[in-house]
């Protein structure tokens, strides 16, 4: 994989600001060391602990990226391609829901990071059970409509997505996927 010298400078920016901000750079979160999405408890705190995503980013091609295009097409109906990729058109519709959830400035990246998984934290809330061992979460839309995805909830706290209702459930990993999910 090829960095541009401008990707390495921002990165650079990026740690080099974080570390004066917090004295070293975070380790990896508890969901990402797992390989997949998980939550505990209330719903209201599941993604607080995701890995970063963007279009360069290791996940870039990802369950967890299709994860965020679910929640992207249930604000922008019929607008999204679901694909597991982060690219351009990904980047540019995170802009967009972020515009929407009141960021502004510098904060409107395309970059779904610890603000953004915050915010869409608040948009969850726990719904009915889907089996004896799993819950719907709902994801309640700002301008489009509400989504379900499914937590497993007595068990591990995997959550699963899936295109339509009649789609085969698919685990929200940070598993690379070689073809569209």
């Amino acid at each position: 994989m090829k960095i541009s010298a401008r990707n390495m400078h921002n990165t650079l920016a990026v740690l080099l600001t974080m570390s004066a901000l917090f004295g070293s750079v975070a380790p990896a979160s508890a969901s990402e060391g797992q390989g997949k999405i998980t939550g505990t408890g209330g719903v209201t705190d599941d993604f607080s602990d995701e890995a970063t995503l963007w279009s360069g980013s290791r996940y870039w091609h990802s369950n967890a990226s299709g994860l965020v295009q679910y929640i992207l097409s249930r604000e922008f109906i019929g607008q999204i391609s679901m694909d597991c990729a982060y690219g351009g058109d990904t980047t540019y519709w995170v802009k967009e829901y972020q515009k929407r959830l009141g960021f502004t400035g510098s904060d409107v990246d395309g970059v779904v990071g610890p603000a953004t998984w915050n915010r869409i934290d608040n948009r969850l809330v726990l719904g009915d059970y889907f089996s004896d061992t799993a819950r719907y979460v709902r994801y309640n839309a700002i301008g489009g409509a509400d989504g379900r995805l499914i937590r497993l909830i007595e068990s591990t706290g995997d959550y699963y997505w899936r295109r339509s209702d009649q789609a085969p459930l698919i685990q929200a990993s940070y598993t690379d996927v070689s073809s569209d999910c």
